[in-house]
């Protein structure tokens, strides 16, 4: 069956591509093992070293999630990574055959997660670092010009070309990306007038909604809602909106915000991007029921001041954001005993061939992002 890029992008993340170069660099790593001219004496060694390696890779598939986690919060954890990749290279005496692309992997992140700046960093890093080893390993012995520029070039043509992949399968995962939506919609809010409600919905339309203009016509602009009357509970302005029939995906998405946004005094925005296109029905549930749960933990847990929701439409895809400026995943994870509803969506998500990330920003809050393929 042919997969379409949005498909990849429901798919992969940086997790799964944190992990799964590494078990390609382990199998090319044990098949060059294989190849004739392989010095006899070490290949003892060279198994050995391969063998440690298809552990490490065990481990760090195991704990991707948590790791990238705290890659986020603490980037230069990742140069530790960067470090025993190397050690690797220089346990099998330098050469760039078979570890060196192994030990490569360790820049899949920096690309990933810190763009060029992070890349350039890294990379720069892994140079230095690699240079010495070989040095340290050479025994007096000068290495060739056209091999040392080949060991400065390929980890920065490697890590560009790791960004590129982040952009083309993964999409900008980045904590920065939704910051930049924030300070879009922030810039575009006209000032609230002193005695005004101040958890009124504003929603920015980056392209025309085709319920109400033709599709394709392009616009801008901001619109202020008025709030509901106040909800028993947070639960029933969440759950008991307006009936689905009766108003489109992005209508009930504001009046969702509109009832959230009055029933817990937290300042609501709702952003289109893209041209809107109409939903399925399993569609129109499934990122209502993202949107719901969302500011349901919202409510129960996070103690936020502000809510930004994001619907973007894209050529094979719709994906619905929640993000929040509270106190962030407590323990560093969603999928904890008691945390039932969003592990759920997940399953629900996949079964569609869609895909669920939940992040905390740099800044603090989280971000819930729900992502499905559209015909």
């Amino acid at each position: 069956m042919k997969l379409s890029a949005d498909t990849w992008r429901a798919r992969w993340n940086s997790e799964t591509a944190f992990y799964s170069y590494r078990w390609l660099a382990w199998v090319l790593a044990g098949v060059s093992l294989t190849l004739p001219g392989r010095a006899a004496a070490s290949l003892p060694r060279d198994a050995g070293v391969l063998l440690l390696l298809g552990v490490i890779t065990v481990a760090a598939t195991a704990t991707a999630p948590r790791y990238v986690r705290l890659a986020r919060r603490w980037p230069l954890l990742m140069l530790l990574d960067i470090i025993v990749g190397l050690v690797m290279v220089w346990m099998s005496g330098g050469d760039p055959l078979p570890f060196l692309p192994y030990a490569l992997g360790s820049l899949v992140l920096p690309a990933l997660l810190g763009g060029w700046g992070g890349a350039i960093i890294a990379s720069t890093g892994f140079v230095g670092l690699d240079l010495l080893g070989a040095l340290l390993n050479s025994s007096g012995e000068a290495m060739s010009l056209p091999l040392l520029v080949l060991r400065a070039v390929v980890p920065v043509a490697f890590a560009s070309c790791w960004i590129a992949v982040g952009r083309l399968l993964i999409g900008r995962e980045q904590p920065d990306t939704s910051a930049d939506i924030r300070q879009a919609v922030a810039n575009s809010t006209p000032p609230t007038p002193e005695g005004s409600v101040s958890n009124a919905v504003v929603r920015l339309n980056t392209f025309a909604d085709v319920d109400h203009v033709g599709v394709g016509a392009q616009q801008r602009a901001t619109a202020r809602l008025e709030p509901t009357p106040r909800s028993d509970t947070a639960r029933h302005a969440i759950f008991d909106p307006a009936p689905v029939e009766s108003l489109s995906f992005c209508s009930m998405i504001d009046q969702l915000a509109i009832n959230f946004g009055h029933q817990n005094s937290v300042e609501m925005r709702v952003t289109t991007v893209g041209v809107v296109r109409p939903l399925t029905n399993i569609q129109h549930r499934m990122l209502l029921r993202v949107a719901q749960d969302s500011l349901l933990n919202i409510s129960q847990h996070a103690r936020a001041h502000s809510v930004l929701i994001t619907l973007t439409f894209e050529p094979c895809s719709v994906s619905l954001s929640v993000q929040d400026d509270g106190v962030g995943l407590l323990d560093g994870t969603y999928e904890r005993p008691g945390m039932h509803a969003l592990r759920a969506l997940r399953y629900r998500l996949s079964e569609l061939e869609g895909h669920l990330a939940v992040f905390e920003q740099e800044s603090g809050g989280v971000t819930v992002r729900a992502t499905l393929p559209m015909e």
